[in-house]
C-alpha cells in the first residue's frame, strides 16, 4: 500500500486534471482528440490589397456584394485559440450542437448568420441563394467549364472516369483572380494547381453573377474541417476574430503570422501565362483558340494512340491464349479451331486510323456532358506567393501535408455537396 503522502498526491493530480478537462475542453473525449488538432498545422487567410484602379472588373464585384471585408479582417492567428476552438467544435456526443465551440470557457458560435453578421456579408430577406437553388435544380458541368474556361477547356476526370477538377490553365483570367481569393478567403486549400469540382461551381456563380451565401459556406467549411482527424485548420484568422467577439482573450501568444497578401503583384504571378509577362484580362481570344486547339490535337492523338495500345494488348492475349492451348494438346493432334483465325485476329485489334470515329467518340462525350446535370439533394458537399522563394517553400509545404485533405474533399463531394450548394 502506497504512503499517504503519495496516496493524497495522486488524488491531487487527479482532480487538478479533471479540473482543468472541464475548464478547458467539453469532455474527455475532447481532450483526447487535441491532441490531433495540435498536430495539424495551420492555413491562414490572405489579406487582399488591391487599389481601385487594378483589376477593376474584380474590385467592382467584390463591392457589389458586399465581400471586402472578406480580405480586409486577415490578422496574425492565436494558435491555442485555434486548437481550442476546432478541438471543442468536433461533434462528440449527441448533446453537441452544430456550429458551437467551446473556447476558455466561453461559447463561440459560428454558424452562417454569425458570420455573415460579422462579415456584413447577409443576403437581403428578399433574396434566396441563387447559388444552392441552381445546384439543387439546374447544375450543369458543360455549362459552367462555358463560363469559366477558355475555348477548349474542360473537366479532367479520375481513372474511374469520374469528374475531378479543371486545369488552372483552363481558366480565364478573371476566374484565375477569383480562383486565387476563393482558395485563400472563402474555401481554403493549399493545393492550387487546378480548381476542384465544387470549386469551380462557386466559381461559376460569382462570374455568373449568382447570388451567394458565402457566410454559410465558410460555416460549413469550418464544420467539415473540425470533424475531420487530418488536414490544415482553415480560418484561423476568422476564429480568432469570433472568439474575441463571444468574449474570449486572443492576446496572449503565440501567433501564426499572415501571409503574403493578394495583391497586384500575386496576382500577376498567379495567373501568369507561363511566360513571365504580366496576364490582362483582356487576352486576345485568337490566341487562346490557337493554343487550345494545339491541346485538342494532342489529346486527340493521345486518345487514338490509347486506343491502339488496348488493341495491342487484345492481340497479345489472344495470341498468349492459342499458345497455352497448343501446349496443351495431347496425342499431337492439332485443334484448328483453338486459334484464332486473321479474319478473328483483324476484327478483335479493331486498328482503324480513320480519324471521324474519333471525332463522333469525342462529339458523344460533349453531348453526354450537356446532359449531365447533378442535382444535390439536402445539400452538402486547391499559392503561388508574390516575391519569395520562402512563400514558395511554404506553399509546398502546405501542399504536402493537405494532399491527404484534397482526397479526403474529394471523398466528401461524392457524398454530398452541402459546402458549395450553401454557397
Amino acid at each position: 500500500m502506497a504512503p499517504k503522502s503519495l496516496q493524497s498526491k495522486k488524488r491531487k493530480t487527479i482532480g487538478e486534471s479533471s479540473t482543468v478537462v472541464q475548464e478547458v475542453f467539453r469532455s474527455i473525449e475532447h481532450a483526447t482528440y487535441s491532441l490531433k488538432v495540435s498536430k495539424r498545422s495551420i492555413l491562414i487567410e490572405r489579406e487582399l490589397k488591391l487599389e481601385k484602379d487594378e483589376f477593376p472588373e474584380f474590385v467592382s464585384e467584390l463591392k457589389i456584394r458586399k465581400w471586402k471585408k472578406i480580405g480586409k479582417y486577415v490578422a496574425p492567428a492565436n494558435i491555442r485559440v485555434v486548437h481550442e476552438f476546432y478541438t471543442n467544435a468536433r461533434e462528440i456526443g449527441p448533446e453537441i450542437s452544430k456550429n458551437t465551440s467551446y473556447v476558455r470557457g466561453v461559447t463561440v458560435h459560428y454558424d452562417g448568420d454569425i458570420i455573415n453578421e460579422f462579415l456584413g456579408t447577409k443576403l437581403q430577406r428578399r433574396k434566396k441563394c441563387q447559388f444552392t437553388e441552381w445546384v439543387e435544380k439546374n447544375m450543369s458541368h458543360c455549362k459552367v467549364k462555358k463560363i469559366i474556361c477558355v475555348p477548349g477547356g474542360h473537366y479532367e476526370h479520375t481513372k474511374n472516369g469520374r469528374i475531378s477538377c479543371i486545369k488552372k490553365g483552363y481558366l480565364l483570367p478573371i476566374a484565375k483572380i477569383w480562383v486565387a481569393f476563393i482558395h485563400s478567403n472563402i474555401s481554403p486549400c493549399s493545393h492550387t494547381f487546378d480548381v476542384h469540382e465544387s470549386r469551380s461551381f462557386l466559381l461559376y456563380a460569382i462570374i455568373d453573377k449568382l447570388d451567394v451565401d458565402v457566410g454559410n459556406i465558410i460555416a460549413n467549411k469550418i464544420s467539415r474541417c473540425a470533424n475531420r482527424t487530418s488536414g490544415a485548420l482553415i480560418f484561423p484568422s476568422l476564429i480568432t476574430h469570433l472568439c474575441e467577439v463571444a468574449g474570449v482573450n486572443v492576446c496572449e501568444p503565440p501567433f501564426e503570422k499572415v501571409r503574403k497578401p493578394i495583391d497586384k503583384a500575386y496576382i500577376n504571378r498567379y495567373c501568369h501565362d507561363g511566360s513571365g509577362v504580366e496576364v490582362s484580362v483582356e487576352t486576345s481570344n485568337d490566341g487562346k483558340r490557337m493554343s487550345m486547339q494545339t491541346m485538342e490535337d494532342v489529346k486527340v492523338a493521345l486518345n487514338k494512340s490509347e486506343k491502339r495500345d488496348r488493341a495491342l494488348r487484345r492481340g497479345l492475349t489472344m495470341i498468349m491464349d492459342g499458345i497455352r492451348m497448343l501446349a496443351t494438346q495431347t496425342g499431337g493432334q492439332f485443334n484448328e479451331s483453338n486459334v484464332a483465325s486473321t479474319e478473328m485476329f483483324a476484327k478483335e485489334l479493331d486498328w482503324d486510323d480513320d480519324e471521324s470515329e474519333d471525332g463522333q467518340e469525342d462529339e458523344q462525350f460533349d453531348e453526354d456532358i450537356d446532359d449531365d446535370v447533378a442535382v444535390s439533394g439536402s445539400g452538402s458537399e486547391q499559392h503561388d506567393d508574390a516575391d519569395t522563394h520562402d512563400e514558395d517553400d511554404e506553399e509546398n509545404e502546405q501542399h504536402e501535408e493537405n494532399e491527404e485533405d484534397d482526397d479526403d474533399e474529394d471523398e466528401e463531394d461524392n457524398e454530398d455537396n452541402e459546402d458549395e450548394e450553401v454557397d
